[in-house]
Parts: C-alpha cells; sequence; structure tokens
C-alpha cells in the first residue's frame, strides 16, 4: 500500500507530526512508512531505526530527473530516525579515523582536568593521596591494582 492511499486524505504534515511525537517509543519504523510501495527508488537505503541514515552519496541506477514520484515516505522516515536518535541521544560515531585506545585514554585524562580546581586548604600528606587517585583515573600503569 502506499502511504498516500493510507493518509487517506489527511494532512501529511499533520500525520508526520504526530509520528514524530510518538516517535520515542518506537522500536521500529511504523508499517505505513517501512511497507511504502510508491515506487523502487524509494526502497533503496530506507532509513531503519538505531541505524546511521545513509547520506545521499549513494549511486543507484535511477537517475535523480527520472524520478517523478512525490511520496514523503523516506523524507518522513529520514527525519524520524534523526529525532529518535537525539531522543535517545545516539551518538554518529566516525569510524573511519581509526582512533586508538590510546588516544581515547588521553582524551580522558585532558577531560579530568576541567573538573580540577586549584586548592588552598589540603596538607601534604592530602595531596599526595589525592595526586595517587587522580593518576589511578589518568590511567597511570605504576599506580595500577
Amino acid at each position: 500500500m502506499k502511504l498516500e492511499e493510507f493518509l487517506n486524505g489527511k494532512n501529511p504534515e499533520t500525520y508526520f507530526d504526530e509520528k514524530l511525537k510518538e516517535c520515542k517509543d518506537y522500536d521500529e519504523l511504523p508499517r505505513e512508512l517501512n511497507n511504502c510501495t510508491c515506487c523502487e527508488r524509494h526502497k533503496i537505503n530506507f532509513p531503519i531505526i538505531g541505524q546511521r541514515i545513509v547520506s545521499k552519496e549513494y549511486t543507484t541506477n535511477y537517475p535523480k530527473s527520472d524520478c517523478k514520484c512525490k511520496c514523503p515516505c523516506r523524507h518522513m522516515a529520514r527525519h524520524i530516525c534523526r529525532e529518535w536518535d537525539l531522543i535517545h541521544e545516539v551518538e554518529d560515531i566516525d569510524t573511519s579515523t581509526g582512533d586508538s585506545e590510546e588516544s581515547d585514554e588521553e582524551d580522558s585524562a585532558g577531560s579530568l582536568e576541567d573538573f580540577i580546581v586549584p586548592d588552598s586548604g589540603f596538607k601534604k600528606k592530602e595531596r599526595k593521596a589525592l595526586d595517587r587517585a587522580l593518576d589511578k583515573f589518568r590511567g597511570k600503569k605504576s599506580h595500577r591494582r
């Protein structure tokens, strides 16, 4: 069934607004979007909740100028997936950089410094104990158990 047939005269914007409000509870996109049969082109790389949205840079056998389909199914699905990602705080992780664990540890240690403020009331023993604890958080191997 085509999404336009499912809407049966209902305003697509009203439908879209309703689905955006409900998207936090979704495990998958609404059936009417997933199962839309408007055209073959809209089925290619159709968005899926919780998965990275494929950019427009993909190549197909369907030149953009040949597509006459005006169905909003794919557009709505992309926006619902993006909203779901925002609500569930999904981060887009760039896997192409090949970051190592070591650089992650350096980032963590650097962010720890953001929370440390100069003190004026610690005695020498207390300062050493605090420094040892901070070294454990920073990942210094000589202070790990």
